[in-house]
């Protein structure tokens, strides 16, 4: 086990208009910083590393070499960006999209690791990877943007492990398909623009690298290893920014997170502290075993050295030092094959079978066996068991067991088992003549009873039953549980007429039953009522979800209705007051004296809540479309189940029952339109375009990234068309 603090390195972001007050001296690893509060104060601030105006493979070489031989050698390592918006930390970890030479942390570690799995080319190797987004406290998969964040939950087993369910992690074979979900999911992550940046990550990003590699001298032996590479969102501050609507919305989840990011750190930096709240956050929880766990952890401090910046410098810094101060304990990661712990415990059993046999062969106990029996020892077990059960009670009745060993007491129970089940059938296939006269000889052997007695059993009671109020002769009645449940029940003699001769016909009919007692064929109910009724009985699970998803249904267009209107009254006022200014305007202007009027106050307030009440329609609305295609599944199913059991019942299969999938499906409060917007309005939001350039022929390592960005291109167009807006629509219950 090796422990060691979590290395920090302080990436300077290049700027023409560096700040007078700071001073980086990359020989002493230092940062010095005058506060701009407090004049006259002056913060110096010592890092692992410091890099300024430095390229992408010096960055890699500092921050990320290290770490992926960690990683190839069975030990955990995570590599984290941290830093105010703007700071290049999503440029520190995925890299440019103009040049090759651009790639960051992420790319240039995955050519490392394939490099390096050629090393090992006697041992068998799998990759897989993962891309998991945290945004607004809510965890997506940026490799499958179906995967609603109902059906993803952060766990741990029962090792205290975390474990992400539910997150996709493909097997990937090269390092161009590696690359390929990498571009995906960078594609589906969620930015937008702001002051500071013109692509703002809006969440919080971890894509993992999950080694798996068998040694040993038979491959009995796993090494698995795990890489994580973490791209925080930066902290904002919103008087800078100028976040409005869901952006600003955005940014305070951003801040709340990190928040509780730099508790954890606290936390963890003070000796003797008991509880840790990791389970504050989803980002806290799920870098657990990074922060102060099972991992060599290194963190990139991402700072702007401008002058306007350097109230985000210090604070940047300072929790830099405080992460300093934070150990991990790592160790490599080795787990045995299931296959050679079989092995290992199939040879202990034969050690512990051969000292048995010593043991018994000093003992003189001979002929005893603790393997399964063969047919003969069973069959001999049995006459054991036979001669047992027919010998005389007394201190030696239980000599022909020969009780010797654990085995062949159960071998024994088992024959007795085989015995009983032998004569239980046997009783239930005697003619119900043969059981009659057996009772009428076990009532002539019974002791006399002074009352008059009949001849028989009446019909419902078991063989020994005796009647209570009545005049009775036969043995007493068993306990229940004592009668055996297979026993014939014979009817009691009657004084009908004696059953008519062979040849001869009864109005009864062969199997005893007159046709007044036989079953009445009933005739199918009419559909609907058919339909009613599963849906009350065996399809009432199936049905109750349909009402659920049509009741949310109904809610969602019943919101999207009401949105409509504040909407369309919002526009109204936005119209009057647009109308008032420009009058205002035209009477200003013939007043050639009077100063140019701005726009008012409430008309900036206005126009933000349209914007904010028409993005919130479009999500309404995009679950009302979402909720539809739910509940038309579940009437499809609904009808379809209805069918099967319908014809499992009547014995009849019903047509297709389209009037009733319609009325059932058919609703007042579903089927009324919702009146939207006519007016676009323009979003912040907005996805990275990825930029493909010729590959240099001289470069052999760039082919597997441009022909990563070449397969990217087609796919994510056909997964664009086909899941567009889903990735943000709340969950709802389905089948």
């Amino acid at each position: 086990m090796v422990k060691k603090t979590i290395q920090v390195v302080l990436r300077a972001r290049p700027t023409a208009k560096p700040a007078e007050s700071q001073c980086i001296v990359p020989g002493n690893k230092t940062l010095s910083v005058k506060d701009p509060k407090q004049k006259g104060q002056e913060y110096q601030f010592t890092f692992d590393n410091v890099l300024q105006n430095a390229s992408q493979d010096e960055v890699y070489q500092a921050c990320a070499d290290d770490f992926v031989d960690t990683v190839l050698d069975g030990c955990n390592a995570t590599i984290l960006a941290y830093g105010q918006t703007g700071a290049g930390k999503t440029y520190t970890m995925t890299g440019g999209k103009a040049d090759y030479k651009q790639r960051g942390l992420i790319p240039r570690s995955i050519h490392k690791v394939f490099a390096g799995l050629k090393k090992h080319l006697q041992s068998t190797c799998t990759v897989r990877v993962s891309y998991l987004e945290i945004y607004n406290e809510q965890c997506y998969d940026l490799l499958d943007i179906s995967i609603q964040p109902s059906d993803i939950a952060v766990i741990e087993d029962s090792k205290d492990k975390v474990i992400v369910k539910g997150l996709a992690a493909p097997l990937v074979s090269t390092e161009a398909e590696a690359l390929q979900y990498l571009f995906e999911g960078t594609a589906n992550r969620m930015v937008a623009e702001h002051q500071l940046n013109r692509e703002s990550s809006r969440s919080h990003t971890i894509f993992s690298i999950m080694l798996e590699r068998s040694t040993g001298a038979e491959g009995d032996e796993v090494i698995v290893s795990k890489l994580n590479l973490v791209d925080l969102a930066g902290s904002e501050r919103i008087s800078k920014t100028k976040s409005e609507g869901t952006v600003l919305k955005e940014a305070q989840q951003i801040n709340k997170s990190l928040s509780f990011l730099e508790q954890v750190i606290v936390a963890l930096s003070v000796r003797g502290r008991d509880h840790i709240p990791y389970r504050s956050s989803k980002l806290t929880h799920v870098l657990k075993d990074s922060l102060g766990g099972n991992c060599k952890t290194l963190m990139v401090a991402c700072i702007w050295g401008e002058a306007a910046q350097l109230e985000e410098t210090i604070s940047t810094c300072r929790f830099a030092q405080r992460m300093r101060c934070v150990a991990n304990d790592f160790i490599v990661n080795v787990r045995k094959e299931p296959t050679a712990i079989i092995r290992k415990y199939e040879q202990d059993i034969a050690e512990l079978q051969q000292e048995l046999a010593m043991h018994d062969s000093l003992t003189e106990r001979h002929q005893i066996t603790y393997s399964q029996y063969t047919d003969a020892q069973k069959a001999e077990v049995s006459a054991q068991v036979q001669a047992f059960l027919q010998s005389e009670d007394g201190p030696d009745a239980i000599a022909p067991l020969q009780l010797v060993s654990l085995r062949h007491m159960k071998e024994v129970l088992f024959a007795a088992k085989a015995l009983y089940r032998q004569a239980s059938a046997q009783s239930a296939s005697m003619p119900a003549a043969e059981q009659l006269s057996v009772q009428e000889g076990v009532s002539a052997q019974s002791p006399p009873v002074t009352s008059t007695s009949h001849a028989g059993v009446t019909e419902g009671e078991a063989v020994g039953d005796l009647e209570h109020g009545t005049e009775h002769s036969g043995i007493p009645m068993a306990p229940g549980d004592a009668r055996p449940s297979s026993i014939t029940r014979v009817p009691a003699p009657s004084t009908s007429p004696a059953p008519p001769e062979p040849g001869t016909s009864s109005a009864s009919g062969s199997n005893g039953f007159s046709p007044a007692t036989l079953p009445f064929q009933q005739p199918p109910p009419d559909q609907q009522a058919a339909f009613e009724q599963y849906k009350q009985g065996a399809g009432s699970l199936k049905a109750g979800l349909l009402a659920d998803n049509k009741a949310k249904l109904r809610q969602a267009r019943q919101h999207a209705r009401e949105l409509s209107l504040a909407i369309n009254g919002t526009k109204h006022q936005i119209d009057a007051l647009k109308a008032s200014e420009e009058a205002a305007s035209m009477e200003q202007a013939a007043d050639t004296e009077a100063a140019p009027s701005s726009p008012s106050q409430q008309s900036k307030e206005l126009k933000g809540l349209y914007r904010e009440q028409y993005s919130e329609l479009q999500m309404v609305k995009a679950e009302a479309d979402y909720t539809q295609k739910l509940v038309e599944q579940c009437m499809q199913e609904l009808v379809h189940d209805f069918q099967d059991w319908y014809a499992a019942t009547y014995a009849q299969v019903p047509p297709e029952p389209e009037d009733v999938l319609q009325s059932s499906i058919s609703d007042p409060a579903l089927d009324a339109s919702t009146s939207m917007p006519e007016q676009e309005l323009l979003t912040s939001k907005s996805r990275p375009q990825i930029d493909i350039s010729p590959p240099n022929p001289a470069d052999e390592e760039a082919i597997a990234y441009y022909n990563a960005q070449r397969g990217l291109q087609g796919k994510m167009s056909t997964l664009k068309r086909g899941l567009e807006g889903t990735r943000r629509r709340p969950a709802i219950a389905k089948f």
